[in-house]
């Protein structure tokens, strides 16, 4: 299975876990049997990514992105802008284009280091996201007359990619649905038909609740799904900071499965989302975004 990764994922000039645990990460599966580290630009070129970046984002946020100016605009994600700002931006969305194309070439399974950045607006960053990677793999897929189900399973729903598939789906009924289970309002948004959104509160046994959630919305996405259909799963680790799990690590494990078994044989890619340290350590972070890719792999 081909995971995409280059050191331009981590060429933002802002220190935080975000934008820089993929390194650490790529380190540890260095060696890892069933698995290839591939750049990015071996699978779709740069122009195909920055195509369609300029079908997806206002052209003066790019621009901001690029030379900082104005700076509202360029640090819009809450990052502070530097002169590598923009590769960085770009790296992280090549790679789930990447990614997509390796599982719609006939791979079936495929992965990115990098982050969904699911809150980017098309006009702006937000939310530490600064380009919406999870709709510019749905457009490159849609592009290719493939149904797409974005499964975000973040902690924080997707409201940048909502913008988006406005877009995408234009007047025709929704190509790409969206599957979102949060476990905090950050970025809501009104749920509109075919697509699913869920708040879980996780008060008592928040672990159960949550897992019967992610069936329910399984099935909810199975409605829209067939065996061509390209599924990105948006792997965010991050809701073990906001549910107060019982056993975050086993609760986190199991949802993997479940994505991974429901996915079976279907073209699909993951990213690695969220992934704070409130009360966590940074190699507690890369122990669940691992254990997303072993349950990955194992289910090829």
């Amino acid at each position: 299975m081909k995971i995409f990764y280059n050191d331009d994922y981590v060429a933002s000039p802002h220190e935080f876990t975000t934008t820089r645990k993929s390194e650490l990460i790529q380190r540890k599966l260095q060696g890892r049997p069933g698995l290839q580290i591939v750049d990015p630009i071996h699978e779709v070129s740069l122009e195909e990514v920055e195509r369609l970046v300029a079908l997806l984002h206002d052209a003066r946020y790019v621009d901001a992105l690029r030379t900082g100016s104005p700076e509202d605009l360029a640090e819009s994600s809450t990052f502070s802008w530097g002169p590598s700002t923009y590769k960085f931006a770009i790296a992280h969305s090549h790679g789930v284009l990447a990614a997509v194309a390796a599982a719609m070439s006939g791979k079936r399974r495929a992965g990115t280091l990098s982050s969904g950045l699911h809150h980017a607006r098309p006009d702006s960053g937000f939310g530490y996201c600064t380009l919406n990677g999870l709709a510019i793999g749905a457009a490159y897929a849609a592009s290719h007359h493939r149904r797409v189900v974005i499964l975000d399973f973040d902690a924080h729903f997707g409201g940048g990619t909502m913008l988006h598939l406005g877009k995408i789906n234009g007047n025709q009924a929704p190509n790409v649905v969206q599957v979102d289970v949060s476990v905090s309002k950050f970025d809501d948004y009104k749920e509109t038909i075919p697509h699913y959104r869920r708040f879980v509160a996780c008060a008592d046994s928040p672990d159960a609740q949550y897992l019967v959630e992610i069936e329910k919305a399984l099935g909810h996405a199975e409605m829209f799904s067939d065996d061509e259909t390209v599924i990105i799963y948006n792997a965010g680790v991050d809701p073990v900071n906001n549910a107060h799990f019982d056993d975050p690590f086993g609760t986190m494990l199991r949802r993997d499965q479940m994505v991974s078994d429901w996915v079976a044989t279907k073209p699909a890619i993951f990213t690695l989302a969220g992934g704070y340290t409130t009360g966590f350590t940074i190699d507690e972070i890369i122990r669940l975004h691992l254990a997303t890719i072993e349950t990955w792999i194992d289910g090829v």
